[in-house]
């Protein structure tokens, strides 16, 4: 059921993915193609503020702080598996691997502990982590305020 926790949720945590995305992309090498990286990030973060930190509205301050940290990290891991997964289908495609299916999955374990070096930026964690924690707080106060 739509709450005003969860409306809000949603839309800061997609504002919170989109300027993760965009945080992330000068770490990355300078030929990267990100095409769609920064909205698919905001989807994912709007999906993650409504079903998580939405859900949660209304179970205290000190929960909240969690929460909203919780639903930042959620939002970053499904990003970030998400175009694993994808650099290892595209990679399939143009024959990058042998045939071995393990291969495959091996590279994607691969791509997703690059991307988490590259996430250990100062700037990217403390937007990850402040952000979180702002999130969960605004969202829980709207779920105190509108029901």
């Amino acid at each position: 059921m739509p709450t005003a926790a969860k409306l809000v949720g949603g839309v800061f945590y997609a504002v919170l993915g989109y300027m993760l995305a965009e945080t992330f992309k000068p770490l990355m090498p300078a030929d990267a193609s990100f095409g769609y990286f920064s909205y698919i990030s905001a989807a994912v973060g709007l999906i993650c503020g409504w079903r998580i930190v939405g859900r949660h509205a209304g179970n205290g301050y000190r929960a909240a702080l969690g929460t909203g940290l919780g639903t930042a990290i959620m939002t970053v891991f499904w990003v970030t598996l998400g175009v694993s997964i994808y650099e290892m289908i595209r990679k399939a495609v143009g024959k990058f691997y042998s045939g071995d299916t393990m291969e495959a999955v091996q590279d994607a374990v691969i791509i997703v502990t690059g991307y988490a070096r590259l996430m250990l930026d100062q700037q990217f964690l403390t937007i990850l982590i402040f952000g979180g924690f702002i999130g969960g707080i605004i969202t829980e106060f709207v779920g105190r305020r509108w029901k």
